[in-house]
């Protein structure tokens, strides 16, 4: 509600701000409900057994799963090798969805989410989770053990 001194905006956590007119008008306001599309994006973290080809294709294969979504805004969509992570192959997957719904916004992710598991699958990797491999070297003069 906008007062005479001040405006009260419910949040979309469903609390109360109030703000002082004269600083609304300094401020930079984003408006969720205007928006024409939301922002699909992940990263696929793929184990480091994955070859080069193996790579190439889940990345192609992922590209091909965003565009044929029927929500899918064909002129971004980016499904990329992005690095080497600590403990997998960080592929980023980002793509515009045409609604401004969220519940057909969430039900889009998790359309694209189980689809992102079956190309993974079916290149032949897995999604990884974080490990370490830890080295065991022997220290030279020290004694052997063992059982």
């Amino acid at each position: 509600s906008i007062g005479l001194r001040s405006t009260r905006i419910r949040t979309h956590g469903r609390t109360l701000v109030s703000l002082p007119n004269g600083r609304l008008a300094d401020m930079r306001l984003e408006n969720f409900t205007e928006r024409d599309r939301m922002l699909f994006t992940t990263n696929v973290g793929l184990t480091y057994g994955t070859s080069a080809a193996q790579v190439r294709s889940i990345v192609q294969g992922l590209e091909r799963l965003l565009r044929a979504h029927p929500l899918s805004w064909q002129e971004t969509v980016v499904v990329a090798l992005k690095q080497f992570g600590a403990s997998s192959l960080d592929v980023e997957v980002l793509a515009w969805m045409k609604t401004q719904d969220n519940a057909v916004f969430r039900q889009a992710r998790q359309e694209l989410l189980l689809g992102i598991m079956e190309v993974v699958e079916r290149g032949g990797s897995a999604l990884a989770f974080p490990t370490q491999t830890v080295h065991v070297v022997p220290v030279p003069g020290a004694p052997a053990r063992g059982g």
